[in-house]
């Protein structure tokens, strides 16, 4: 917990406060944030690439398009765990197109409870996974209290040479 000085009576003040406890004056919250914003740039990308694929095939449940003949699916049964002051999620990406796949991402989001993304991050792999085969992935992050759902899917993903 971060603390910075009352502009009204000079204590010190929680920056998680709503209003000082000594005056009572409101804090003034700071904007949205480094992490904030990145999370921002974050959705509007994802509703870019979503408009840019109405066009083409679209996804269903964990399977997502790129192209016609590149697909993975992250595999049923995926688990997010926390293990001290780190998150796990810990699962596995099968290959269900027709191409080998040279390099993919698997994102996750993280949400409050009240939904909103809070954080994200992604794990990657350039080890080539050719069509049928599945890899083991495991996304690593520094647990928050405020973490209370988790949302992955798979990001970047390119054809093998």
């Amino acid at each position: 917990m971060a603390l910075k000085v009352c502009k009204e009576c000079g204590k010190e003040v929680s920056t998680e406060a709503e209003k000082c406890p000594n005056c009572g004056a409101p804090v003034k919250k700071k904007g949205i944030g480094c992490l904030g914003a990145i999370g921002v740039i974050f959705v509007f990308l994802v509703i870019i690439s979503i408009l840019g694929s109405l066009g083409h095939k679209s996804s269903t449940n964990n399977i997502t398009t790129v192209t016609p003949e590149i697909k993975l699916d992250i595999v049923k049964g995926w688990e997010w765990t926390s293990e001290g002051d780190w998150n796990h999620i810990r699962g596995s990406v099968k290959n269900i197109g027709e191409v080998p796949v040279g390099y993919f991402e698997v994102r996750a989001e993280y949400m409050n409870s009240k939904g909103s993304v809070v954080d994200t991050d992604y794990t990657n792999s350039g080890e080539r996974l050719n069509p049928g085969a599945a890899k083991k992935f495991e996304i690593t992050h520094r647990h928050s209290p405020e973490f209370k759902k988790v949302s992955i899917s798979i990001g970047r993903v390119s054809k093998a040479n």
